[in-house]
């Protein structure tokens, strides 16, 4: 599905379609275009009328990516994980978002599953100011909403493990497998929270010397900092 929001004279509405004009230097749109499990047709798009290089279209194609920073002419590529945990609480996933951002717009390219995303997104269908900030401002709220779904889960599993030990006390069986997969799942969100460090980091840095965040560079470096701190504690 392809959601595109367009920020023009202080107003948010929705378009049918990117204008090639909204991408040029001299645009004075914001354009976000959320691609939520695309089809191979909907992921055209980062051809046409976007010209992303092969390389990151190839890597968005791809559901399996380490979080990661790329500076490519005109645009940065940016892959952060978000979670997924299962309806029944036993089953845990990473899934990568992809973010194209430029100096009129941001690319989203994720699988449909990220509610960071959709909230994101209904809300700036409501809210004309969540995308006065431009690209790298919306990256910012984005990263944010991803991050507040890291620490419920994390405490979730945390309090989930403290009640099974409570149990294994009182001699119940089949205690152990249930904590050492719970251990593995708590390990796993801790080491995708980390692993966003670095190119969080690296995009507060990069985004000072890229037109498209001239005005935005302090918020970049501010969601880098704050996703440091609020996910190593």
């Amino acid at each position: 599905m392809v959601t595109i929001h367009v920020l023009e004279n202080g107003v948010v509405r929705q378009a049918e379609r990117v204008e090639p004009a909204w991408l040029g230097p001299s645009a004075t749109v914001t354009v976000w275009v959320d691609l939520a499990q695309p089809t191979d047709a909907e992921l055209a798009l980062l051809v046409d009328p976007f010209a992303f290089h092969p390389l990151s279209v190839d890597d968005a194609r791809s559901a399996v990516q380490f979080p990661k920073i790329e500076q490519y002419p005109g645009y940065l590529y940016v892959i952060l994980h978000d979670l997924q945990m299962g309806a029944d609480k036993q089953h845990l996933a990473t899934r990568d978002v992809d973010f194209f951002v430029g100096h009129s717009y941001l690319v989203t390219v994720h699988d449909g599953s990220s509610v960071a995303l959709s909230q994101t997104r209904n809300a700036c269908s409501r809210y004309d100011r969540l995308m006065a900030d431009g690209p790298v401002g919306l990256l910012h709220r984005i990263v944010d909403a991803i991050v507040d779904h890291y620490r419920p889960v994390m405490d979730d599993l945390e309090t989930r493990i403290d009640q099974m030990e409570e149990e294994a006390y009182g001699g119940r069986e089949s205690l152990v497998r249930r904590v050492i997969r719970l251990r593995h799942q708590l390990n796993a969100v801790r080491q995708s929270a980390n692993n966003h460090n670095r190119p969080l980091s690296l995009a507060a840095r990069t985004a000072r010397h890229e037109r498209a965040s001239t005005c935005h560079g302090v918020t970049a470096r501010g969601s880098a900092r704050t996703f440091q701190t609020r996910t190593v504690q």
